[in-house]
């Protein structure tokens, strides 16, 4: 399995990085988008692929993931490890942790493998509620 590191970019922004065996590029970020004295939503954004030209940003890459389970499983890892940080960490009592899709078949895979982590469906996205421990 890939490795799990994260990168805290900023208070605002959290991601984590690593490369599949076939070299493609993993991201999963995570930003929080908006931000109160009681509460934070964070929006996660999980990208698989190739850049198809260096100087282009990650986010114009062309999509096309191989790796399928162990990319998503990775995303898994990295969703549990921040859920572990910001219950630890955040100044806000409740952080709503926000997953959007693009199509069903996204929807219905993240819907089955985070239901163990708490994740419900709302309208358009996925939610999952954390209590801060501080």
């Amino acid at each position: 399995m890939y490795e799990v590191n994260p990168q805290k970019c900023s208070t605002r922004l959290y991601s984590y990085k690593t490369k599949n065996k076939y070299n493609q590029k993993l991201e999963l970020e995570i930003n929080v988008w908006c931000n109160s004295i009681e509460s934070a939503h964070w929006n996660v954004c999980f990208r698989v692929g190739k850049n198809k030209h260096k100087e282009r940003d990650f986010e114009q890459m062309c999509i096309n993931g191989k790796d399928g389970i162990k990319s998503l499983l990775w995303a898994k890892k990295c969703l549990k490890d921040f859920i572990k940080i910001i219950s630890k960490s955040s100044k806000q009592k409740i952080n709503y942790l926000e997953i959007y899709w693009t199509d069903s078949r996204r929807r219905d895979v993240y819907e089955r493998g985070l239901k163990d982590l708490g994740f419900i469906r709302k309208n358009s996205f996925l939610v999952l509620k954390i209590q801060s421990n501080l």
